[in-house]
């Protein structure tokens, strides 16, 4: 569920206590922000490891170094070059269930959050051996 851009904050001519938002229909209360259904729905896991190609399409497998590796080798065999590999870090990240891409920092707050990896209290990138 998106987000309701409409802001019961700001005066509702007529409304006074609960109305129906004119813009998603939900029941809100006039002067207090509008609630975000989002943060209700369960965050989809990571995956996959991936890594964003320079075409931005992005390359998946079940860590970073595998990743790399099938990369090298479909290169040799087609005769390109191996320096056109990103190897930034922050082209890679992670896929979660629906397709979504994270970067290091934000997939490791996800697989605390859907209880893939336990929180160290000090690691702030996820690393994709810590997913095996």
């Amino acid at each position: 569920m998106a987000k309701c851009t409409f802001d019961p904050r700001r005066e509702v001519k007529g409304a006074m206590g609960m109305f129906h938002c004119p813009e998603c229909g939900e029941m809100i209360l006039a002067g207090v922000e509008h609630p975000d259904y989002s943060l209700l729905e369960s965050p989809s896991p990571i995956k996959y490891a991936a890594i964003k190609l320079r075409n931005n399409t992005l390359a998946l497998g079940k860590t970073h170094a595998e990743i790399i590796k099938s990369i090298i080798s479909k290169e040799a065999e087609e005769n390109l070059a191996v320096s056109d590999l990103p190897v930034s870090q922050d082209r890679m990240g992670f896929v979660t269930t629906t397709g979504e891409f994270l970067d290091r920092k934000e997939a490791y707050k996800r697989a605390v959050l859907c209880k893939q990896i336990v929180d160290d209290g000090y690691t702030q990138r996820l690393i994709s051996e810590m997913l095996e």
